[in-house]
């Protein structure tokens, strides 16, 4: 049995939904489609999220700060990385500048969540994240252990004072 590099999926699986067909549809008046979406109480202009993603500011510029200000702009939610780069309330103080100069509303920011060994750390980020005004914690559920190979897992890994993780 022929596997791919995702574990979980066989070769004929994947051929199989290599053969799905989703025929566009063109030539069709799209001016009345609406995009937007309520979740959570709060009214969004794109039925979307921008997912957690770690130590943004390795990629340049203001990392965090850049995509919250990019989500407040467009009205959209934001989940902050248990691997953020940049403060909680840093991170909640700019989407708050982007909306009251923009003159706009977004929904509250969201944060990962790992369950860290120890669980005074945990409950420590939990309640941080309280203080800063998150609407929500997402558990991240797929790293039951972390294995030698994960960064935040390593000796060297990067020491921010204004990071989540200190």
């Amino acid at each position: 049995m022929a596997t791919t590099s995702l574990p979980p999926l066989t070769l004929h699986e994947v051929e199989l939904a290599a053969k799905a067909k989703l025929p566009p549809r063109v030539l069709i008046d799209v001016s009345p489609v609406d995009t937007s979406a309520k979740w959570f109480g709060w009214s969004s202009p794109l039925p979307i999220s921008i997912a957690p993603s770690a130590m943004q500011k390795l990629a340049g510029g203001q990392g965090e700060l850049d995509v919250a200000m990019a989500a407040a702009s467009m009205g959209v939610n934001v989940t902050l990385s248990s691997q953020s780069t940049t403060s909680l309330k840093d991170v909640q103080a700019t989407r708050q500048k982007v909306m009251r100069d923009d003159g706009r509303q977004a929904p509250p920011p969201w944060m990962q969540l790992y369950l860290y060994e120890d669980v005074k750390k945990s409950v420590n980020l939990i309640r941080r994240v309280e203080a800063a005004s998150y609407e929500a914690q997402v558990l991240t559920v797929d790293t039951p252990v972390l294995g030698k190979g994960r960064i935040w897992d390593c000796k060297a890994v990067m020491k921010d004072e204004g990071a989540v993780r200190k």
